[in-house]
This record gives structure tokens, C-alpha cells and sequence, in this order.
């Protein structure tokens, strides 16, 4: 009779506690890939290309006269801010990648001193507290 509790313990502990305790510490999460889900945009191309993975999630694509700016969301919940010179060629001086932020008005992203902030109808890049750009956007 010991013998078959000590069975059912452990037969318990194996299908019932260490899944649940695998999903807490995040073993039992698999990452999702754009192609898992319908519900979203995919990253476009210009952008996604430079994301750890290759691909994400389209957060928000905006353009200014002069730029195209793009956040996308990674399949493990980072999110990139991507600054492109419109019609510019992708180099150093006039493309920028960096990790970003939800705010509660947007995405924020810093590098050094300059901050992107990129908000629904607005871009704000300042370094320090000089303000360098404030632009109305538009959908890209």
C-alpha cells in the first residue's frame, strides 16, 4: 500500500507540479512568430531585417518629410525603435536601430544623449533637453 501512494505522489508531481512550475519560470512559454499570428502586421522588410530574428511585430510606422520610423515588437516582447532617412541609402548616417520603450503616449527609445520619442501624429528627438526635431507624422 505505500508503495501505491508513493506512485500516485509521483505520478502527481510529474503530470500536475513541474508543468505548472515550468510555465511560472518561463519554461513552458515558446515564442510566437509573426506566422503564429494573423492578428498582426508583420514587421515591414527595411526594418525587420535588422531585428535580432529577423522578423517582429508592427507596433507603429510613421514618416515626416524627411524620415520613416518604425517600432516593431521581437517574438520575446522587445521592441525596436527603427529611424530611416527617407529615399537615403540604409548606412550609419542615415539609418538607426535601437531598443525602445512603451510610454503612455507612445514609444520612447534614447542613445546617449539623443531621445526619439514617437508618439500617434508626432516624432520629438531631442538631445538633452535641446529639442532638435518636433514634426507632425503621418501614416507610412
Amino acid at each position: 500500500m505505500p508503495f501505491v501512494v508513493l506512485g500516485l505522489v509521483f505520478l502527481m508531481a510529474l503530470f500536475c507540479v513541474i508543468p505548472l512550475i515550468a510555465t511560472a519560470i518561463g519554461g513552458g512559454r515558446k515564442a510566437r512568430s509573426v506566422e503564429d499570428r494573423p492578428d498582426v502586421s508583420p514587421c515591414p522588410s527595411e526594418a525587420a531585417r535588422f531585428l535580432p530574428g529577423g522578423e517582429g511585430m508592427l507596433k507603429i510606422r510613421l514618416q515626416t518629410d524627411k524620415h520613416v520610423v518604425t517600432v516593431c515588437e521581437t517574438a520575446d516582447g522587445r521592441l525596436f525603435y527603427d529611424g530611416q532617412g527617407k529615399g537615403k541609402p540604409v548606412t550609419d548616417e542615415y539609418h538607426l536601430q535601437i531598443p525602445a520603450r512603451r510610454t503612455e503616449g507612445g514609444y520612447t527609445a534614447s542613445r546617449g544623449a539623443y531621445t526619439y520619442e514617437i508618439k500617434p501624429g508626432r516624432l520629438v528627438v531631442t538631445r538633452g533637453k535641446e529639442v532638435l526635431l518636433d514634426s507632425s507624422t503621418s501614416p507610412a
